[in-house]
Parts: C-alpha cells; sequence; structure tokens
C-alpha cells in the first residue's frame, strides 16, 4: 500500500535521512476509527454470507445422509452433484471474499496513505532530510539503524493535525 519515500535533493549540507512509522501514523489519524470499523462491518457481513452458505450445505449434507437408503437412485445423485456445486460455490466465495476485503481496505486506506505521503514531504522539505525511511513492522522495513533524532514521525502527526502521541510507536 505505502512504499518507502526517498527524497533525492542536492543540499550543500550533505545527505540528512530522517524515519518514520507509517503504520503508528495511520493508527493515529482521526478518521482511523471510522475505517477500521467500516472494515470490520463489511468484514462481519462477508462472514455472515458465508455462514449461511455453510448452514445450507450442512442442511444438504444432512438430506442427503436422511435419504441415502430411501430416495430413488436419480435424486440421491442430483443431491450429491448439488451438495459438490455448493461446496465449490462456497470455496469461490471465500476466494472471492478475501480479495474484496483486501479490495475495500485498499480503497479506504489510499487517500490516508496519500495524505501521509504528502505530509512526509512536506516534513522532509521543511527540515532538509534527503532521504526518509520507514520504520515499521513488514516487507519495507529496511531501516538497519538510525538515531532517534531523525525520527521524524511526531512532525508527520502534527502536520496531519494529530497531537495524540502518547501511544509507544
Amino acid at each position: 500500500m505505502f512504499g518507502i519515500t526517498a527524497f533525492s535533493q542536492t543540499s550543500s549540507t550533505g545527505v540528512k535521512i530522517g524515519y518514520t512509522n507509517v503504520d503508528y501514523i495511520v493508527t493515529k489519524l482521526p478518521e482511523y476509527t471510522a475505517i477500521e470499523s467500516e472494515i470490520k462491518s463489511f468484514s462481519a457481513q462477508l462472514q455472515k454470507q458465508l455462514e449461511s452458505k455453510i448452514q445450507t450445505l450442512r442442511n444438504l449434507e444432512q438430506e442427503i445422509r436422511q435419504g441415502e437408503g430411501t430416495m430413488a437412485q436419480t435424486v440421491y445423485e442430483d443431491k450429491v452433484q448439488e451438495y459438490q456445486n455448493q461446496a465449490a460455490s462456497i470455496e469461490k466465495f471465500r476466494q472471492n471474499a478475501d480479495t474484496e476485503l483486501q479490495k475495500k481496505q485498499m480503497q479506504l486506506l489510499d487517500p490516508v496513505y496519500q495524505k501521509i505521503e504528502q505530509a512526509i514531504k512536506d516534513v522532509a522539505t521543511a527540515n532538509n532530510y534527503t532521504h526518509v525511511f520507514s520504520d515499521g513492522a513488514g516487507a519495507f522495513n529496511i531501516l538497519l539503524y538510525a538515531r532517534e533524532e531523525d525520527d521524524i514521525t511526531d512532525q508527520v502527526l502534527a502536520k496531519l493535525g494529530v497531537t495524540d502521541t502518547t501511544a509507544e510507536k
């Protein structure tokens, strides 16, 4: 979602490197609570639909078991085929639901990441940083060493109008 933002500016003072934790910043923004709530609600909606499909499949399985010795072979085979089709449909639904949830998260978080990226650029420019690295967990955590005084997270939060920085980074 958010890559490492690097600034390659030429300055007379040389290289100045800063770092920040974008994941931490996201959770401090006022809109994050609403985004998190919307994602949870969307996920719950998908989960409810999945549970309904699974219950329908269980009911069909029970119907097949109860009627196995008494239903006509054609009816039995039709029910088994219906069961297999529903099971495949559930698996496809699971995959599609995962994809839709990821899309929803990206749709909701993309404007936030763009806003943070602009704030990082503004802070970096205002403080003459030539490079800013991500200090968050995950795939983009490439910071091997940094001085604490080069952490610009609080400045980025201030630029975004967030004043409550009481939690650990």
